[in-house]
């Protein structure tokens, strides 16, 4: 009896008041970007004060409207920023081939410097992310107390894997837990979207979204 923009509201709804820590794992694509919008909307109109909080993995070969992108998020100071910038197992494809290389590698010379505002190894410590995603999960875990739920834009109609797993999970289809922590849980509330409404609502919202999406198109 609604639209998926007012389903995914109401998951989320659903879902933050049962966490200390509100996270959103964000690439700059469309998705995760509508997500993060979604997941602070929700906050302010539940009344939480804290920030969202945002893992982004800076890959170090990026486009660059993407990292304006990013950049424009980070000055708005809406949002608590977790910007990684580590070394992480990674493989490339040139010319049909695969060519696997390390991201941020300490051995060779970076194409570019991080950002002033990222988390470097000299932060963290000798580490290699070899899971990028589950990796820095573990790494927010260590930063913060309490419960996390980590919000993500995983799309049923962009992945056979999230189709089959909202299928396993009828009652609460968006939500799983993590063989991580106990602490933590991973939510999926535009799972039931498709391209056109991602794009509807950060159009009909008129909410900055990568631009990189604009040469896409042309």
């Amino acid at each position: 009896d609604c639209d998926v923009y007012e389903a995914s509201k109401h998951r989320i709804k659903k879902v933050i008041p049962n966490f200390d820590n509100v996270c959103v794992t964000f690439t700059a694509g469309k998705d995760s970007t509508a997500v993060l919008y979604l997941v602070d909307e929700c906050m302010k109109e539940l009344g939480r004060k804290d920030k969202v909080k945002v893992i982004f993995r800076d890959e170090e070969i990026m486009p660059y409207d993407t990292l304006k992108f990013v950049k424009d998020l980070i000055d708005t100071e809406k949002y608590e920023f977790y910007y990684y910038c580590l070394p992480t197992l990674a493989v490339a494809q040139l010319l049909g081939k695969d060519i696997r290389y390390v991201q941020w590698d300490n051995n060779r010379e970076w194409f570019r410097q991080p950002p002033d505002y990222a988390i470097t190894i000299k932060d963290v410590g000798n580490v290699l992310l070899k899971d990028p995603m589950y990796d820095a999960f573990k790494l927010l875990l260590n930063e913060v107390n309490g419960s996390l739920v980590i919000f993500n834009g995983y799309r049923a109609d962009e992945s056979y894997m999230v189709y089959t797993a909202v299928r396993r999970n009828p009652d609460e289809p968006y939500l799983t837990s993590s063989p991580i922590s106990p602490r933590l849980k991973l939510c999926k509330p535009i799972y039931d979207w498709k391209t056109r409404d991602v794009f509807l609502y950060l159009l009909k919202c008129n909410l900055p979204y990568n631009p990189i999406y604009n040469v896409f198109l042309w």
